[in-house]
């Protein structure tokens, strides 16, 4: 029997040029689209050089010193056959890792030119609400070789069988130029939808969504959104920035566990569960 297709919206219809200059009107919009689809794409130059050179710089830093960590307690990230996790860092697949850094959650990541970027806090004030926070930041390290991600959601619904508004999103800076070579993310639209989601898992297929990201642009998804970062076949180290916003009362329980990285020590546990 032949799976169903569902409709999918085209690359247009997600990608917004967006400005400063932005009224209420084309905010909404997106907000929309987002609403509708699980998945927007503000593909302007929202931040600036000066900006992006500052957390280019950080994020180097922190990449470097977490990976040390991880050399230093002999866990291969690159050819890893188990899932591992730390209070600060953890990897779902090969060459693929999620570093959650206790530098992130500061300067120069909270300045209010990337956390409150006007268009980005204006779609926010509407997707979550004026009093939306910042739950915390990481940055996706896909090194050279890194295997494609499996389709996966960065939060299940909450409180089923009834569809709830959003209360968490993810936001991914664009703080290079991408290419396919690199892994680009991707992603199903209208499957943060729980009645979509039931039939994708059924058998159900749409075609997925990805963008041309260019530095300073903006991808913003619905956490149920699902999604998955490509293979990098480069020879280059892919970093990816994220901010995942929420509602005041949510917490993340589910991606990192409690052991600290910063504080382990050789030939301890290094494999810490599955997600």
């Amino acid at each position: 029997m032949a799976s169903s297709v569902l409709l999918s919206p085209s690359n247009s219809d997600l990608s917004f040029a967006a400005s400063d200059s932005w009224d209420t009107d084309e905010l909404q919009l997106a907000a929309e689209a987002l609403f509708r689809h699980g998945v927007v794409h503000l593909s302007s130059n929202l931040l600036d050089t000066t900006t992006i050179t500052k957390l280019r710089t950080n994020i180097d830093r922190v990449c470097d010193e977490t990976i040390a960590q991880l050399d230093r307690l002999g866990v291969d990230y690159c050819n890893q056959q188990e899932p591992f996790s730390y209070k600060e860092a953890a990897s779902r697949c090969r060459g693929r890792v999620d570093v959650r850094h206790p530098d992130l959650q500061q300067a120069p990541f909270t300045n209010s030119s990337v956390t409150h970027q006007p268009v980005l806090k204006g779609l926010l004030d509407l997707v979550l609400g004026e009093d939306h926070v910042v739950a915390f930041t990481g940055v996706v390290q896909s090194l050279p070789g890194a295997e494609a991600q499996g389709w996966h959601m960065d939060g299940d619904h909450l409180f089923q069988p009834w569809q709830l508004p959003p209360h968490a999103v993810t936001v991914f800076f664009n703080l290079t130029e991408l290419s396919d070579e690199q892994g680009i993310p991707e992603f199903l639209p209208g499957s943060q939808l729980l009645e979509q989601y039931q039939q994708l898992q059924a058998g159900a297929e749409v075609a997925p969504i990805r963008f041309a990201p260019a530095p300073g642009s903006i991808t913003v998804f619905d956490y149920r959104t699902v999604h998955r970062g490509n293979a990098n076949l480069s020879g280059r180290v892919r970093p990816l920035l994220y901010m995942v916003f929420a509602k005041p009362w949510f917490k993340d329980t589910a991606n990192f566990t409690a052991e600290s990285l910063l504080g382990a020590k050789p030939n301890g546990n290094q494999l810490n569960g599955d997600f």
